[in-house]
C-alpha cells in the first residue's frame, strides 16, 4: 500500500504522504488490523483494499494467501499483481513487486521476540494456482501472541497436498532454526 501512495504521490505533486491511518479489515479468517497510508488531501486510496465498509469475501482471502505464497517467486508475485488489474504500468507493478518482495524477505529473517508467550500454529487449506494447474495446499501458519495479546505473523509455509505429518515436522524444524 506504501508503493501504492508513492505512485499517487509522483502523479499529484500537489498532495503529500501523511502517516497512516489503523483500520480493520474483515476477512473469513478473523478481522485484521492493518495500518493505512494516507494523504493529506484525503484523496488517496489503496486500490489493493476493499471498497469501503465491505467485507472482504473469501476469494480476496484467497488472493492475500496467493499474494503472500507466491510472493517467494518474483514472477508469480508480477502476475498475481496484474491478474488484480490495478490501474498502473508494467513499470509500476514493477516497483510494487520489487517492494513487496523486499517486505517477504525481511518477514522471512524476523527475530521471535522474547516477548512471545504463546505460538499458535495451524493448517489452512486451499487452493493455488502451480504454473497452469490449480492444486490444493495446506498453509501453515505461526501466530504469536506477546504478554499485552498482541498478535503477530511469524511463519508461513505452504506445501502442496494434503496436510501430513512430514510436512508439519518441516513447519516445526523452520522454527526452530536461527532465521538469518
Amino acid at each position: 500500500m506504501l508503493s501504492e501512495r508513492q505512485i499517487y504521490l509522483l502523479k499529484n505533486e500537489n498532495d503529500k504522504g501523511n502517516g497512516f491511518y489503523d483500520r480493520k479489515l474483515g476477512t473469513p479468517m478473523g478481522n485484521l488490523d492493518i495500518s493505512v497510508p494516507r494523504t493529506r488531501t484525503g484523496d488517496f486510496r489503496p486500490h489493493i483494499l476493499p471498497e469501503p465498509y465491505k467485507r472482504v469475501d473469501e476469494s480476496y482471502t484467497d488472493l492475500l494467501m496467493s499474494l503472500v505464497v507466491n510472493g517467494y517467486s518474483e514472477s508469480s508475485l508480477l502476475n498475481t499483481l496484474k491478474s488484480l488489474n490495478l490501474p498502473y504500468s508494467d513499470d509500476e507493478l514493477n516497483k510494487i513487486k520489487d517492494d513487496l518482495k523486499s517486505e517477504l524477505d525481511l518477514f522471512k529473517q524476523r527475530e521471535l521476540p522474547e516477548s512471545v508467550f504463546a505460538l499458535l500454529i495451524d493448517a489452512y487449506h486451499c487452493e493455488i494456482k502451480d504454473g497452469s494447474k490449480v492444486k490444493k495446499a495446506a498453509c501453515y501458519i505461526i501466530l504469536g501472541v506477546d504478554m499485552e495479546g498482541k498478535k503477530d505473523i511469524f511463519g508461513l509455509y505452504t506445501f502442496f497436498g494434503k496436510e501430513n505429518r512430514a510436512d508439519w515436522n518441516k513447519v516445526f524444524e523452520r522454527l526452530d532454526k536461527p532465521r538469518s
